[in-house]
């Protein structure tokens, strides 16, 4: 009797989660939707202008750099447009990407705020790769990556775990950078031509005397070899604790051209910020990156920070067919792939779980 009873609550609480990613997924169409109807209405040659004949971006050395959108979600799965960002990066006198420069609409079209800061990372960042790697190579276009995760708390590593008291120290060029992602790419690793990416980053930078965190949400379009493909900065706030989920899905086609929404939504808040980029390639390789410690360049090295332990849920939309990444990970299409730096592996990646989630935990920074 009681191992029935224990059955049928079983069978009820699978029920009931399925009910809930049914409505779920409900709840993103009427996003998808909504979102798109709305920007379709918005004149991106006047947007463009607006930022362009302001007095904010008259450096010959600036380029553009994209447009992308704030947008607040409600009860109703509906969204209201709050922001138009028109990105530019500014070059420094050798023309390499030195600072983004963010000229923010309200939905009026009127400017309301603009911001300048340093590029974290751009495309000639040297990547190591401490990650969860699922990739696929199949016959079919993968169509939508989907991600969800609480951020983590990330932090200056312990002088016994990183060997030394330099690390994050920004006054010695030493940033710590945390990267959890998702994205739709083309080949694998080093092979890739193009990926679209959504991440949230944690950054540690410190000097002498204390440190600070911020995290933000990045968007990002890059092609190899096309030093214009530097991240977009999310212009909403994001937060160690927030439940976020990143998207990054198709959104139509014309006679040349496949156009692909990256979306990153903070489900603690309710605002996202999302972009629209346009592809004559089809991707057949999903990626779920836990974290990638990088650098600018060989003088300005980036360290894995310390971070709380985490747990990450992922999809792809295949073959007509919307699926946690456990039944991929299964048919063989994905790796765990863990590489060593000067010998240490600095994270540990727990097996998938039937619902496509796993959890990545902090060793140690050394090596990094």
């Amino acid at each position: 009797m009681i191992s029935t009873i224990i059955l049928a609550v079983l069978i009820l609480i699978s029920a009931l989660n399925d009910i809930n990613t049914v409505q779920d997924m409900e709840c993103e169409d009427k996003i998808k939707y909504s979102f798109h109807e709305t920007i379709s209405k918005i004149d991106k040659r006047m947007v463009i202008s607006i930022a362009e004949n302001s007095n904010y971006i008259k450096s010959s050395s600036k380029s553009f750099n994209g447009i992308f959108y704030t947008y607040n979600v409600d009860e109703n799965c509906l969204i209201s447009l709050e922001e138009i960002n028109i990105s530019y990066i500014i070059n420094d006198n050798s023309k390499q990407p030195l600072n983004m420069l963010t000229v923010i609409l309200n939905p009026e079209l009127k400017i309301k705020d603009v911001k300048e800061e340093p590029i974290l990372y751009n495309t000639n960042s040297y990547w190591g790769g401490y990650e969860l790697k699922a990739n696929t190579q199949v016959t079919k276009p993968i169509t939508e990556t989907k991600v969800t995760f609480t951020i983590p708390t990330v932090s200056k590593p312990n002088s016994n775990q990183y060997g030394n008291d330099y690390a994050c120290r920004v006054d010695i060029t030493r940033q710590c950078l945390l990267s959890m992602w998702t994205g739709l790419s083309d080949a694998d690793g080093y092979n890739l031509v193009e990926i679209m990416q959504g991440t949230i980053l944690g950054n540690v930078t410190c000097t002498s005397n204390n440190c600070i965190t911020t995290y933000r949400g990045t968007l990002q379009f890059f092609r190899a070899n096309d030093n214009s493909s530097v991240a977009i900065y999310c212009t909403n706030s994001f937060n160690s604790g927030n439940s976020v989920r990143i998207w990054v899905y198709k959104a139509g086609n014309n006679a040349t051209h496949t156009f692909y929404t990256i979306d990153i939504y903070n489900q603690t808040t309710r605002r996202a910020c999302a972009i629209v980029y346009a592809t004559q390639k089809s991707y057949t390789y999903a990626d779920f990156v836990g974290e990638i410690p990088a650098y600018i360049n060989i003088d300005n090295r980036a360290i894995l920070p310390k971070f709380t332990t985490t747990n990450i849920q992922g999809w792809i939309y295949y073959d007509n067919l919307y699926s946690s990444i456990y039944v991929s990970y299964m048919n063989g299409w994905y790796i765990k792939d863990y590489i060593q730096v000067n010998g240490f592996r600095n994270v540990d990646i727990s097996n998938i779980k039937s619902d496509g989630t796993f959890t990545i935990k902090y060793i140690t920074s050394k090596g990094t």
